[in-house]
């Protein structure tokens, strides 16, 4: 019996693993800059399509304001004036699984920005999107984002077990916070640029890191540094997931003149969402030691092992992936 429970989570695991992508960004963006005046307006546009990793996505398509005609080759827009008052809409985008959004941002001339985060195929137009509800959204967006990011899940599990003083724990969870900030500011500002995909195989290993390390506190030899100061190595690690984060909306084509915007509200989001998620975590953990008593070590390491082998299974994943096999 113990055999044949140890290879069906064997086969889950790989199956749940097989699946799991945690920081692609589903959104797709729709960018619109206004390039020139006239008795037209010209505007460029370039359309990312959505990433849904939980079902086979559709194309979708920009049904524009009626009064722009489109060069679909050189993804340019020539629109009478007032055009983009009228109602637009995307076409497919209902049939893109449940997580398909699309992130629309228009820049005019002068300046002048704007964000609509879009679900479905209902007409919207581009003036009925206030700054307080643009980042309402994008904090959304961003609670959803790490809800559904195992590996960012599986990272906080890990530093939840590994840290067992609580003043140690917010300690180590704000340093995370710092870290995350500070590479989301970096990446925003353009100080700092680095592809996904590396940043992935390495936010992948963090976690297969994290895992040994709480396994062997109070176990093996001395504690190591990750566990003398744990805030040091979490706030490293905050860097790491936060570059993983801006990376990816970088790469989806999003204009630098929303960006501080974005990346703000989709921070607060995500910060929220992981505090709630790691006070969770610690109840929970203290109602399985008195509810399990001599158990709650063996679950404790279990959920551990579980954690160090999904790591292990995505850092393989994506280093195949790195090296186009």
């Amino acid at each position: 019996m113990r055999a044949a429970r140890g290879w069906l989570a064997l086969v889950a695991l790989t199956l749940f693993t097989a699946r799991a992508r945690a920081h692609d960004f589903d959104p797709g963006v729709l960018a619109i800059v206004e390039a020139a005046t006239g008795s037209a307006a010209t505007h460029r546009f370039r359309l990312t399509q959505p990433v849904d990793t939980r079902a086979p996505g559709s194309v979708v398509r920009v049904r524009f304001p009626a009064g722009c005609v489109v060069d679909e080759r050189a993804q340019t827009l020539a629109c009478a004036p007032g055009a983009f008052s009228a109602q637009m809409a995307f076409e497919g985008l209902e049939r893109g699984g449940a997580g398909a959004r699309m992130i629309v941002s228009f820049t005019g001339r002068g300046g002048a920005h704007t964000d609509r985060v879009i679900e479905g195929d209902a007409p919207f137009t581009l003036d009925d999107g206030g700054g307080l509800r643009v980042a309402a959204a994008w904090a959304v967006l961003g609670a959803r984002h790490l809800a559904g990011g195992p590996d960012h899940l599986a990272f906080l599990l890990c530093l939840v077990c590994l840290v067992r003083r609580p003043r140690a724990l917010v300690l180590a969870i704000t340093a995370f916070s710092a870290g995350h900030a500070a590479s989301l500011g970096l990446s925003a500002s353009g100080a700092l640029s680095l592809p996904v995909a590396p940043i992935e195989g390495m936010i992948a290993l963090s976690v297969v890191l994290m895992a040994r390390e709480a396994l062997r506190a109070g176990v093996v030899g001395p504690p190591s540094l990750v566990a003398r100061a744990p805030f040091v190595a979490s706030g490293c690690f905050g860097l790491l997931h936060g570059l993983g984060f801006a990376s990816a909306l970088g790469e989806a084509g999003f204009p630098r003149e929303g960006l501080w915007l974005a990346l703000g509200a989709f921070h607060v989001g995500v910060e929220l969402t992981q505090l709630a998620f790691c006070a969770a975590l610690a109840l929970a953990w203290q109602g399985a030691q008195r509810a399990l008593t001599a158990r709650a070590q063996l679950a404790r390491r279990a959920a551990l092992v579980a954690a160090g082998s999904a790591g292990a299974a995505w850092t393989l994943e994506r280093t195949l992936g790195l090296l186009g096999w």
